[in-house]
């Protein structure tokens, strides 16, 4: 893992250049350019993404914390081509790279944390409140991602303790977060860790019920450890978990006015429902990467493991009445095993 840091001091160009003007104003003498931190974490592409062959976008840490990207859906207003609508609850959780993508079934793009590949896309609509940088590759990358990226990738890394000390917090109206507190031990073994709280009360309210439909509670957190030597060889290991309970969604009635008896029943418009909608989910993923660069090659190994649970009840006719409910349940294992052979950068021929 290596970080940079450039500042270019503009002192001596600008000197320079008032002297060739004939002793104009030196108006930028003190002036300094901060460059992004650089940080290597990337194991199937180059170490520089922008001289890689692809399209993509890249979102760094200052981006992320002005554009207040918690979540993957964040990303529609920063990045082109991309697109991952809010159909009210975080299990049709669809994302659309150059108009492809998949609202049901296997996803058409994929999502990697931290290098580890997340299989249900139910789980892609997450809280990603420690994200350090995020990466979006546009087109198929199914040479070096595999499966379900027909349409793209996206590359998330958090925040890794060999750089980051310290503690971050921050609120919002209806919504709670308490994030990354991290420790630091010695030089050679480095820990992470991050907790996640979010408590909605809802916006809309079910006239049949008198209750929002919109509530949410979160709960969740992420355990990052780090190990370097001085020989070449990286250990790291992030275990994450959260537990989600969704309140139903704020779906209005879309046809005509249902009236029995000289009485309305229900309006186009209107949001009334009787039967419980709801949406709970349970993750727990493990991802252990162990990586060894020698003079002229490096090899790495990505296992996972992660477990989905998540069960959806919805009154699909969205009227009083009694009309047709839904539910789905779900519950899944997964085993992945990932290993990576490359050359290293710079070099005539790479592989």
């Amino acid at each position: 893992m290596h970080r940079k840091s450039l500042v270019i001091p503009l002192l001596l160009l600008a000197s320079a250049a008032a002297a060739r003007a004939g002793g104009e104003e030196n108006e930028a003498a003190d002036t300094v350019i901060v460059v992004d931190k650089v940080q290597v974490t990337a194991i199937k592409q180059g170490l520089v993404l922008r001289s890689q062959p692809v399209a993509a976008s890249i979102v760094g840490g200052r981006a992320i914390e002005r554009g207040r990207i918690g979540a993957v859906k964040n990303l529609s207003q920063t990045v082109p081509n991309f697109h991952a609508p809010d159909y009210g609850s975080r299990m049709t959780s669809s994302i659309y790279v150059r108009g492809l993508g998949a609202r049901i079934d296997q996803p058409v793009i994929g999502l990697n944390i931290d290098n580890v590949p997340v299989l249900n896309k139910d789980n892609f609509d997450t809280e990603l409140a420690d994200a350090e940088r995020i990466e979006v590759l546009r087109g198929p990358q199914s040479t070096l991602y595999g499966r379900n990226t027909m349409g793209g990738v996206v590359n998330v890394y958090t925040l890794s303790p060999l750089s980051y000390e310290g503690v971050r917090l921050s609120a919002e109206y209806g919504t709670v977060k308490g994030v990354v507190a991290t420790n630091k031990n010695g030089d050679k073994i480095t820990v992470n860790a991050k907790a996640t709280i979010i408590a909605t009360g809802g916006f809309f309210d079910n006239d049949c019920t008198g209750e929002k439909c919109d509530w949410e509670r979160l709960g969740g957190g992420r355990w990052k450890t780090q190990w370097r030597n001085n020989r070449g060889v990286r250990i790291d290991n992030t275990f994450s978990f959260s537990a989600l309970d969704q309140g139903g969604y704020p779906y209005a009635y879309a046809g005509e006015d249902i009236v029995r008896d000289g009485k309305t029943v229900i309006r186009n418009g209107q949001i009334s429902y009787n039967d419980p909608s709801s949406y709970r989910r349970t993750t727990v993923s493990d991802g252990l990467t162990v990586r060894y660069d020698a003079a002229k090659y490096s090899v790495s190994s990505i296992t996972s493991y992660q477990y989905s649970d998540d069960e959806m009840t919805l009154d699909q006719d969205f009227t009083p009445e009694s009309w047709f409910t839904l539910r789905q349940a779900r519950r899944e294992h997964a085993l992945t095993e990932d290993i990576v052979f490359r050359s290293h950068d710079g070099r005539r021929y790479g592989w």
